[in-house]
């Protein structure tokens, strides 16, 4: 709280020719601030109404200061509308100098944009960038502002003006730019960014898996390849979810060995993420690995599963296993199986009763209907 007492002081001296403040408003300024800085903040107001509530109109300067300290009280005590009110009164009386005129502007800028009123903080910020050049904070709150408005080409611009203004460009302020880029789908220039990012901040996974994706939305999945593997070597992917992307990129360049180990190292560190176990099973199935497919498949199956699961023991003449695990499907060509299973199993009563359950329910186009209306005239006709 001191650099506004300094303010204070400087304001007094440069202007100390043509009016002064008065003694007593000084001090009792200073023993606010004191109260304000051990957050005494019932005798900070305790005093401005003791020592201020009758203090002249006449004594202008002298009121410009104490609203203007009643400002950074109120924001002291999170009561921002409030010290919006106080800073204009200050302002209202023109005889602030213009340096503190401009933190003042600033100082608005910021407590609008906290109230999400963006349109006055756009105002306040045209009054700061009249006098001084923008600087990483006040690019910063035109940027949000704007962002705030939808005005999202705006927005791109001052988000490159804060990153030039800034001595050191923290990640946050290219992870704006980079949404930013995003939203207006600036693809050539958000590669750059996230290119930046990974030079510059190299420990995140997201920046490699997004910038994997736009390679792979423009249609150069050998570099969204390259981008996400390197990740991988350098030990930044660590979750499953991560691994089974890099290994469908994998499969897509004709890398089935190496996609298939990756998925099975995702696999046995996630056995329950359902798009992790589709993706591994469907990896074993194309390499004919049936058995480990099954095993992958019994483990807790869901309905979907427990359809492919009969699938493959219908292909292996288990019909046993093809009634274990389709007779709880409501999908008609899983009924189908199980009622075929269940005449292997010499059960033709059951099984002509599933044949005809089937006519009832499934439309007459079907490819299930037609195959239940041929197999129940065949066991009819046995």
């Amino acid at each position: 709280m001191r650099f506004f007492l300094l303010w204070l002081v400087l304001a007094s001296a440069t202007l100390a020719a043509l009016q002064s403040m008065h003694p007593k408003t000084y001090d009792a300024l200073q023993q606010i601030e004191a109260a304000i800085e051990k957050k005494e903040f019932d005798v900070a107001q305790a005093l401005f109404s003791e020592r201020f509530e009758n203090l002249s109109s006449k004594r202008t300067y002298d009121l410009a200061f104490v609203y203007h300290t009643y400002g950074y009280f109120w924001i002291q005590n999170n009561r921002y509308e409030n010290a919006i009110k106080a800073f204009e009164k200050a302002l209202s009386y023109e005889v602030l100098d213009v340096q503190m005129q401009h933190s003042t502007h600033l100082t608005l800028a910021q407590l609008t944009l906290s109230l999400s009123r963006p349109k006055e903080t756009l105002v306040w910020l045209a009054l700061w960038h009249k006098e001084e050049k923008p600087n990483e904070n006040s690019a910063q709150l035109a940027m949000y502002a704007t962002i705030a408005l939808e005005q999202y080409k705006e927005a791109y611009k001052w988000a490159q003006i804060m990153i030039q203004a800034s001595q050191a460009p923290q990640a946050s302020m290219y992870e704006t730019k980079l949404s930013l880029e995003l939203q207006l789908k600036y693809y050539a220039q958000a590669i750059q960014t996230l290119r930046h990012l990974i030079e510059h901040f190299p420990h995140q996974a997201f920046y490699y898996k997004q910038l994997a994706a736009l390679y792979y939305q423009e249609n150069d999945p050998v570099q969204a390849t390259a981008i996400l593997e390197s990740a991988y070597i350098e030990g930044f992917l660590k979750e499953p979810s991560d691994w089974e992307l890099l290994a469908y990129y994998w499969y897509e360049q004709g890398a089935v060995d190496k996609s298939q180990k990756l998925m099975q190292k995702a696999y046995e560190n996630n056995t329950t993420n359902p798009n992790i176990r589709t993706f591994y099973v469907q990896l074993l199935l194309a390499s004919k690995e049936h058995d480990r497919a099954i095993e992958v498949l019994k483990n807790n199956p869901t309905a979907k599963e427990a359809a492919q699961l009969a699938q493959l023991f219908a292909a292996r003449f288990a019909w046993k296993e093809v009634a274990r695990y389709a007779h709880h499907l409501e999908d008609p060509n899983a009924q189908l199986l199980y009622g075929i299973a269940l005449h292997y199993l010499n059960k033709p009563q059951e099984s002509q009763e599933i044949f005809k359950k089937l006519l009832t329910t499934t439309p007459k186009t079907a490819p299930a209907y037609l195959n239940a209306q041929a197999w129940l005239r065949h066991t009819q006709g046995m």
